[in-house]
């Protein structure tokens, strides 16, 4: 039996992002090809783990803080199952080794001593989603849509089926890197999924900022404006529902100036109402903005995308300020995000001096970090370093 813990390379650390329940893990492997080839012996079972990391149990405040049951520990494991057959010839037997026979499976694994569920209506829901990421981003494993499974210890090892798939044209030899996500929810036993219908909302970007298809106009300090059609946004929008239902006087207004809020940020936040789509490349300090905004006007799904983006974009140098503001705005995902970035690159925060605006305000993060390490055994080394 062989084993081999993945390192990532700087530019390839493993990711967490916390989607509104659902904190997401990705693991990936460069050079999968090379830990195939260099397995010893393939008539055993070889397996490679992924970093340790830690996902968010059930909400958590000052008043019931308890850290044992607010993060659960986890790590991934790829299995290679081995194979060996044999060949009886007139003068020896000897074994033969085929590529194709052998198997793959991945696994989540607790390495909390005891995991537990601290409520008898939760349970743990997992799913998986293999993608081989430098040539095609071919996905190779994946759960059907909206399904997980309830973890459990004995029986979360998923099959991926027989390995020679992964590779292209299934050659061995090709270079490919893996790029292996999984999606971890503490749910509640008793609830039931809604579907959104706002998930089946067309698009109407052809009609955005369309002088034909547009009855009121935004004007904003800095001399520009939007087009904008009051059916789109009143449908669309309780806020703007409520602005043109004849209560407010806005609504005989053809024009409203709207008043200490950038031009750029009202535009992205209309430009949602009309596609339910996000715009791609904006800053942190432009989603901050946004995020703000859209909470003022309660498009709650837009909060949610933003909430997202701002965990994907989070690093060490901006990490701080990512747990501010969920401390700032009490967004319960980006607290949850910033602080397990925390748990997982604390050493690499503490060697680049970016803790310093840890304050009262959030020292509830900072007590689960410096906990949650102290377990690694490596806290000596970085209190030295604080």
């Amino acid at each position: 039996m062989q084993s081999q813990k993945v390192q990532d390379n700087y530019d390839n650390k493993n990711s967490l992002k916390f989607d509104d329940k659902e904190f997401i893990y990705t693991w990936r492997i460069k050079d999968f090809q090379d830990y195939y080839k260099d397995i010893p012996d393939r008539k055993n079972d070889y397996y490679i783990f992924s970093e340790k990391f830690s996902s968010p149990g059930p909400h958590i405040t000052q008043s019931n803080f308890d850290p044992q049951s607010y993060i659960y520990k986890w790590r991934l494991r790829l299995r290679i199952h081995g194979y060996r057959d044999t060949i009886n010839n007139y003068y020896y037997t000897y074994p033969i080794y085929d590529n194709k026979s052998n198997k793959i499976s991945l696994n989540l694994i607790s390495y909390d001593d005891e995991l537990k569920i601290t409520e008898e209506n939760q349970e743990i829901n997992y799913k998986f989603e293999v993608i081989r990421s430098n040539l095609d981003n071919c996905i190779i494993y994946q759960h059907e849509e909206n399904e997980m499974d309830i973890f459990e210890r004995k029986s979360s090892e998923k099959s991926l089926g027989e390995i020679i798939n992964f590779f292209p044209d299934q050659n061995i030899n090709s270079k490919i890197d893996l790029k292996i996500r999984v999606y971890i929810r503490v749910k509640d036993k008793k609830s039931q999924i809604i579907t959104s219908s706002k998930l089946f909302l067309p698009r109407f970007i052809d009609y955005f900022d369309n002088g034909f298809f547009s009855d009121i106009n935004f004007t904003f300090d800095c001399g520009s404006s939007i087009k904008a059609s009051k059916i789109i946004l009143a449908s669309r929008s309780e806020y703007f529902k409520t602005m043109f239902n004849g209560k407010w006087k806005e609504s005989k207004e053809s024009k409203i100036y709207i008043k200490d809020t950038k031009y750029k940020i009202f535009r992205y936040l209309l430009k949602y109402i009309y596609t339910n789509e996000l715009d791609e490349g904006l800053t942190l300090e432009e989603l901050k903005d946004l995020y703000i905004e859209s909470d003022l006007r309660n498009l709650e799904n837009l909060r949610k995308m933003i909430s997202i983006s701002i965990g994907e974009m989070m690093n060490v140098e901006n990490w701080e300020q990512v747990l501010k503001f969920g401390y700032e705005t009490d967004n319960e995902g980006i607290k949850y995000s910033a602080t397990l970035f925390g748990i997982n690159n604390w050493e690499e925060i503490c060697a680049k001096k970016q803790h310093k605006e840890l304050t009262l305000d959030n020292i509830l993060s900072l007590k689960l970090i410096l906990l949650n390490f102290e377990n690694t055994g490596n806290h000596k080394r970085i209190y030295f370093l604080l």
